[in-house]
């Protein structure tokens, strides 16, 4: 198979460029550094532009800002946010330059070393949240008040041992106890920033009371806080991390979906899934109507209805000439995400 997508290591230094061909020595060396995935060119999408909210070099670039304040070596003094306020800045002027676009923008695959979760997390949060509040018509001084509170949503996990928050399986209640903490630890630290203190100190707080630290009901949660949840869900299900597989992005879709008046405000979460595509770029799915292809984007506000390169017929034979079709226009309904197996036998795999 060949490699996508470079693969940046944490300091931007590309690990492995596009156009690689992968064997088993780079793959070894790739589980060593702690990278579960890669992004594969199957050839589908060479002739086919994938708008994006945020270049792959501003997220590494972001991660790397983010990387630095949380291992600055002193722990319990609070941490600077100013230096990285012209990093969210840059953050919402690309996402605003690229938002008249048509598709969906949460386009790119996102690829991190296990020991790169946290910041790549805490980026892709931002981004996530910035997204929404454009939705909701924030103007830009709530933008940034958004961006930097969901930038630094999990600063208070610089407190908590590594050997928990890194734990392969599942947490004891001792343990967990001690990652609720990392709300209260926020606050503290975000002690020069009181806006970004309370969207980290209330972003796990549930509209029904079933959140943390203090099991806050609707509407004593800002907007703001329920907006980082969302995306701090969101993005933790979809990730692939060395010891688990992320969930697929239409089955995190569908469980923030159903959380609409129950963990967060029915508004806020439609806002925040319209700029969500259930199937991302690149999934390969079979139709209603029993073609199957490779999804190309997603018309905003559509989730469930990409646009998708028609590959094999209903016959499953291939195609000569793939033809573009809009599942919307056409009230077609995607069955299924095809499995990586699947998609072998069928021969669309390189």
């Amino acid at each position: 198979m060949k490699v996508g997508q470079p693969v940046l290591g944490p300091h931007m230094e590309p690990y492995l460029q596009a156009g690689v061909v992968l064997n088993d020595r780079i793959i070894s060396r790739l589980v060593i550094l702690g990278i579960p995935s890669v992004v594969i060119d199957d050839g589908f999408l060479n002739d086919t532009d994938i708008p994006s909210a945020v270049s792959v070099e501003t997220r590494a670039e972001a991660a790397n800002r983010v990387r630095e304040l949380f291992d600055a070596p002193d722990y319990d003094r609070p941490v600077p946010t100013a230096p990285l306020g012209a990093t969210v800045n840059n953050i919402i002027d690309e996402i605003l330059s690229n938002a008249s676009g048509t598709s969906s923008a949460l386009n790119i695959m996102d690829i991190r070393a296990e020991d790169e979760y946290l910041y790549y997390h805490s980026v892709n949060v931002c981004v996530l949240s910035v997204l929404t509040g454009i939705t909701l018509g924030y103007k830009r001084r709530k933008l940034f008040e958004l961006g930097m509170g969901a930038l630094f949503h999990d600063i208070g996990k610089r407190r908590i041992p590594s050997s928990i928050l890194n734990k392969p399986g599942p947490l004891t209640k001792e343990e967990y106890a001690i990652v609720k903490q990392h709300t209260v630890f926020a606050k503290e630290l975000l002690a020069d920033n009181p806006s970004a203190a309370e969207i980290a100190y209330s972003h796990h707080e549930r509209c029904n009371g079933e959140g943390y630290p203090l099991g806050l009901k609707a509407p004593h949660i800002s907007p703001m806080a329920q907006i980082a949840g969302m995306a701090d869900i969101f993005d933790a299900l979809t990730a692939d991390r060395v010891y688990r597989k992320g969930v697929p992005a239409h089955q995190a879709f569908e469980m923030l979906a159903a959380a609409g008046d129950y963990w967060f405000d029915y508004d806020l979460l439609l806002a925040f899934l319209y700029n969500i595509p259930a199937y991302p770029s690149g999934s390969i799915v079979e139709l209603s109507c029993g073609e199957i292809g490779v999804v190309i984007g997603t018309p905003k506000g559509h989730s469930a209805f990409p646009e998708v390169k028609i590959i094999l017929d209903p016959d499953k034979k291939r195609r000569q000439k793939p033809v573009i079709l809009s599942t919307l226009k056409h009230n077609i309904a995607v069955l299924r995400l095809l499995e990586q197996e699947e998609i072998g036998r069928l021969g669309l795999m390189p």
